[in-house]
């Protein structure tokens, strides 16, 4: 027996000491089962304050003490992290509209990229924001690394926001994002151009750049914004080397954003079946680029194009005139005549001549005279009727003018020879529809023998032919109205041509009020034009052609077109090489293989202030059977436009990718190398090089990156100088 001892202790009988030890973690683990698990959560390896798990949350280092090497302990450091690890995302939710104002929601999601773990999302940060366009509100905090904020925008434009966090302790660097918004508001579409119409000093690129493309044919009427094209091809070429391509969406807005986007930079944009148009080195953080669709291939196709037809009244004086002077007399060729026409709009002054007014003659009409020309005969008045054929779909101004004329089968085969004295002028507008023919009455009503009185012009002097080194040997008067809807000629005076000239000519404009302009909302805008130009060949207007444009609004001054430095010299070609000249219609120069275009001014002491190249394609002009000749001169098609700056003498062509819609672009869609009965033939890989030289007056100063609406061109010119050639594009493999 052991014996018994007083008092006994509950540990009388007392384990060894392995056990006690066991024995006393598992009663502590009975009474705190989380102790060792509190203290893996508690450890702090680098003793600054934040726990192992809290430094892994966070992304900080959790054996460094100061992360971001601030001098700091990470625990007491407002921003502990390293500062190239933040990562601020920006993203805002489809544009809500009110009605009085627009309004989105801006994501900003914080997060932290530590080594190869995923992005940790950071809460409790203290966010700013900065808008230049309406309101922000403030920013709220909803967890998981996102915080939120509203835009509220009454108008419209491109909103710059930009969201920082910024270090607390002063010491790091701000961590910011920004994102750009298009916000539309309730501006109408720009005319086309550079920073025009509510974007005028919209500033040079500076990350941000919005492509506006819009319908060709809508452009440019008063009154009214331009329709958007959807779905254009848009192109950037950068500096570097570097394309940026996009499509413009269905309000025609295509929008490039990226960091360091500078200018200047070259913008292209086309569609299917359309006319391209490029402004190379242009520095605007707004553009809009027109999208003309190609001239139709077949003229009479019912699916595209419609026809105006009508009858020209007033000859007897039923537009409240004098009756016309009875003319109809074959044996001195002098008649009493209308030429009907649609205005020419969004058309360069620098391209028209007498071809821009008298259409080709009929190919089965035995007169051959132009087929837009109505020769009035009194004894059949309802005799006096016209078609305007292969018309496309929208509203034209229509305008008949009229007067006494000779020489008008001389003008078939020389477009100079026709003499004219205008009388009286007829205008209606009219919607033409596919496949329809739209019916006219065009009334003789507003005058130009008196008008608004006469302006003296005097022509001489004329540019040198770089080809033959003598005076360009034809001049033409062309006086427009520009009326905002369209040129409207009040006068085809090639009276210089003809033995016996004398200066000075006279030009009348209609009385800037007549009711008839007042009721079709028409601004008489008067330009005096006058061409100089080489000697016609088979009836057509040969390439190479100076201009000299005056706007006479309310003025009578006399004009002086017969002084030297009035005239703009001809430009010249250096590649591709231009064929020997003068030349044929149908001889083709080189080839064009690299894409690089070169030119000169004819003198090289003229610097233009701005270049316009347009590639076209060819068709040769229609034959008369009865005849067995040409009727007027072959024309040209608009495939590519091209503005340069004044101080260049050659570009390189945009390399297109193959996808691009339209491809090929450079090629003629209407080949007639093996056509029967035309004179003129031209193939696929033939096409046509033309480039303006456009002096730019000071009404309006010039500035290519700001303001300058591609109308400017015509309206704003005071002289410009135009030449073109044929070359050849071979494509590839071919």
């Amino acid at each position: 027996m052991y014996p018994l001892r007083p008092n006994p202790s509950p540990w009388a009988c007392a384990p060894s000491p392995r056990l006690a030890l066991t024995l006393t973690l598992l009663l502590a683990l009975i009474l705190n089962p989380w102790a060792c698990v509190d203290e893996e959560l508690s450890r702090d390896s680098d003793g600054d304050g934040l726990t192992d798990k809290q430094e892994e949350r966070f992304g900080t280092d959790p054996f460094n003490p100061d992360t971001n090497g601030n001098g700091i302990p990470d625990g007491q450091d407002p921003s502990p992290w390293s500062r190239e690890s933040m990562v601020i995302a920006l993203a805002a939710t489809p544009l809500q509209n009110y009605g009085t104002h627009k309004e989105l929601t801006i994501t900003a999601n914080v997060s932290i990229i530590a080594g190869q773990s995923a992005p940790r999302p950071i809460d409790g940060l203290q966010l700013t924001a900065s808008t230049d366009l309406g309101q922000l509100s403030p920013i709220t905090d909803a967890g998981q690394g996102d915080y939120r904020l509203t835009l509220r925008a009454a108008s419209g434009g491109i909103a710059t926001v930009v969201v920082t966090h910024r270090d607390p302790s002063g010491q790091g660097a701000d961590v910011s994002a920004t994102l750009f918004l298009d916000i539309p508001g309730d501006l109408a579409l720009p005319q086309p151009g550079v920073n025009t119409g509510d974007f005028v000093g919209d500033g040079p690129i500076d990350g941000v750049l919005r492509v506006f493309t819009v319908n060709a044919d809508s452009a440019g009427w008063p009154g009214r914004a331009p329709l958007p094209f959807a779905n254009a091809f848009v192109q950037v070429d950068l500096p570097d080397g570097r394309n940026l391509r996009t499509t413009s969406d269905k309000d025609g807005v295509a929008l490039f954003v990226e960091e360091g986007l500078r200018g200047p930079l070259t913008v292209t944009a086309g569609a299917d079946n359309a006319k391209y148009m490029t402004l190379v080195d242009v520095d605007a953080r707004t553009i809009t680029l027109p999208i003309g669709m190609r001239d139709p291939t077949q003229i009479n196709d019912s699916d595209q194009v419609g026809a105006i037809t009508g009858l020209v009244t007033g000859f007897l004086g039923e537009g409240g005139l004098e009756p016309f002077p009875v003319l109809n007399d074959f044996a001195t060729g002098s008649y009493n005549i209308a030429m009907v026409q649609t205005a020419p709009r969004n058309v360069p002054l620098s391209s028209m001549s007498a071809g821009s007014i008298l259409e080709p003659p009929d190919p089965n009409d035995f007169l051959g005279i132009p087929a837009n020309m109505v020769l009035f005969n009194p004894n059949l008045p309802e005799s006096a009727t016209f078609r305007l054929a292969g018309r496309r779909p929208g509203v034209y101004l229509v305008f008949a003018l009229a007067g006494a004329a000779t020489g008008i089968f001389d003008a078939v085969a020389d477009p100079y020879a026709l003499s004219f004295q205008p009388r009286a002028l007829a205008i209606a507008e009219v919607t033409v529809e596919a496949g329809k023919d739209t019916a006219v009455e065009l009334l003789l009503e507003i005058d130009l023998v008196q008008g608004g009185g006469a302006i003296p012009v005097q022509v001489g002097a004329l540019p040198t032919d770089p080809f033959t080194g003598q005076r360009l040997p034809n001049a033409i008067l062309l006086p427009v109205m520009d009326t905002g809807k369209g040129f409207i000629f009040v006068d085809v005076n090639a009276s210089y041509n003809r033995p016996g000239y004398q200066n000075p000519t006279q030009v009348v404009f209609p009385e800037p009020d007549h009711p008839r302009l007042q009721a079709l909302g028409l601004d008489l805008n008067p330009l005096v034009v006058g061409l100089a130009g080489r000697a016609a060949i088979s009836g057509a207007d040969p390439p190479g052609i100076s201009t000299v444009i005056r706007n006479r609004r309310r003025s009578l001054e006399p004009i002086a077109y017969d002084r030297p430095e009035v005239w703009a010299p001809l430009p010249t070609f250096a590649s591709p090489l231009a064929p020997p000249g003068p030349y044929p219609l149908d001889r083709v120069g080189s080839p064009l293989l690299d894409g690089n275009l070169s030119w000169n001014i004819h003198g090289g002491e003229h610097q233009p202030d701005h270049w316009v190249l347009r590639i076209n394609y060819m068709t040769p002009p229609p034959y008369n059977s009865f005849t067995r000749t040409d009727l007027g001169g072959p024309r040209s098609h608009l495939l590519w436009e091209i503005h340069v700056p004044g101080h260049r003498t050659s570009v390189k062509l945009p390399e297109l990718p193959l996808d691009a819609p339209g491809q090929p672009i450079l090629r003629n869609p209407e080949p007639s190398h093996q056509a029967t009965n035309v004179t003129y033939r031209y193939a696929g890989d033939t096409l046509e090089l033309e480039i303006n030289a456009y002096t730019l007056g000071a009404a309006k100063p010039f500035d290519y990156n700001d303001d300058f609406l591609l109308s400017d061109v015509n309206l704003q010119a005071l002289a410009v100088s135009q030449d073109s050639y044929l070359f050849s594009y071979p494509l590839p493999n071919e």
